[in-house]
């Protein structure tokens, strides 16, 4: 199964290089496989970086991707993330905010068993606020987290960690 990692945010506009607010980048991905998937307090966080702050603010990147697939699949007090970015503040004027980045995908397949207490979040980060009463920039929208039954077509034994960082 294929992961993707989210996409960096578009640079802000600017006559100076020194004002330009630069985008995030966009969050990675993971993709853990196994017969057995058991995590117990553990933290994944594949979010977009925060664009920063310019004469236009930047794009926050775009949240990537966990994905989650096993025969029986066991899942507690864990903390999954995937947000988007924040966009950056304009800066100088009456210069605009940057939009945020969008959220990314939280999939989880299972076959057998699915047992879970965790704490996904695939949101959009916060726009950049516009300098001197100008714009505000756009939010992006919010990810998609899901669970699914699947039949595997491959070996259940096999085990497979895959991670994609920008």
């Amino acid at each position: 199964m294929a992961v993707d990692m989210g996409s960096g945010g578009g640079g802000g506009l600017s006559d100076s290089i020194s004002k330009l607010g630069t985008g995030g980048n966009g969050g990675g991905a993971i993709s853990l496989t196994g017969k057995v998937i058991e995590m117990n307090s553990a933290d994944i966080f594949m979010d977009g970086a925060n664009a920063e702050q310019g004469e236009t603010g930047g794009g926050g990147g775009s949240g990537g991707t966990i994905l989650i697939a096993g025969y029986n699949v066991d899942i507690n007090y864990s903390t999954l993330t995937a947000n988007g970015g924040d966009g950056g503040d304009g800066c100088c004027g009456d210069d605009d905010g940057g939009g945020s980045g969008g959220g990314g995908i939280l999939k989880t397949f299972y076959e057998n068993q699915f047992n879970s207490l965790i704490f996904p979040s695939v949101v959009a980060g916060t726009e950049g606020q516009g300098g001197g009463g100008a714009e505000d920039g756009n939010q992006g929208n919010d990810g998609s987290s899901y669970v699914d039954t699947f039949i595997s077509t491959e070996p259940t034994t096999s085990v497979g960690v895959e991670v994609l960082m920008a």
